[in-house]
């Protein structure tokens, strides 16, 4: 990732990819470059965090639905959504994580690593306490594997 420095002072985060091309003698001819913003992937990446980190239950969690306001400090304001989308399910949980793991990915900023790896924790978790569960969730081993950025 790189941090673009535009006139005026604004700054654009971007991840840049690159390629040789090789002539039919294996020599270096062209190399291609291309660079994508990802600007707005960390506004929804900083989203989620807060999300994750105002959350009453402070376990890692994400809600169903989530309502938007005023930008904050890093560009993101998000409250919990209506009363009747309260849950927190195994896809509320999953596709936040994922996402802000590909983030991390992308970025190399620890805190999206973190906060997916929260997610994951709790929900390792939910599932090794569920009563009744599922014959999938059963399957699950005793003890969650450990998570790492390795």
């Amino acid at each position: 990732m790189s941090r673009l420095l535009l006139p005026g002072g604004s700054i654009r985060h971007i991840e840049s990819l690159g390629n040789v091309i090789k002539d039919a003698g294996g020599q270096a001819c062209k190399v291609v470059v291309v660079s994508r913003d990802i600007a707005r992937a960390m506004i929804v990446g900083n989203a989620l965090l807060e999300a994750q980190n105002t959350d009453p239950a402070a376990d890692g969690r994400f809600r169903q639905a989530y309502m938007a306001g005023s930008p904050d400090g890093n560009g993101a304001f998000v409250t919990p959504g209506l009363s009747f989308f309260q849950g927190s399910a195994v896809g509320d949980v999953a596709w936040a994580g994922i996402a802000l793991a590909q983030l991390y990915a992308r970025t190399r900023m620890q805190k999206y690593l973190d906060g997916a790896l929260r997610a994951a924790t709790r929900r390792a978790r939910s599932c090794s306490r569920a009563r009744g569960a599922s014959r999938r969730a059963r399957s699950l081993p005793a003890r969650a594997p450990v998570l790492s950025a390795h």
